[in-house]
């Protein structure tokens, strides 16, 4: 049972960043701090609480909700 709940964790991240990522939903740009150095690392955690179906949509606007409302902090270096 612990091998398949990790096998659709996986399954679930790797739909979640291939959506993000293929849809540009993040402009990777801005997070760049010193180009080729320093970056801001950006992690959205999906905690699900009961599975009936559905879960792969519920998730991505979970994850598209928490990104609008993300504000980068202003850095300087």
């Amino acid at each position: 049972l612990e091998a398949e709940l990790e096998t659709g964790e996986m399954m679930l991240q790797r739909l979640l960043e291939r959506c993000f990522k293929q849809a540009r939903a993040v402009d990777l740009d801005s997070l760049c701090v010193l180009p080729g150095e320093r970056v801001w690392h950006l992690r959205v955690d999906v905690h699900v609480l009961v599975d009936d179906g559905g879960l792969e949509t519920a998730a991505c606007l979970a994850c598209l909700a928490a990104l609008l409302q993300h504000r980068r902090p202003e850095a300087s270096v």
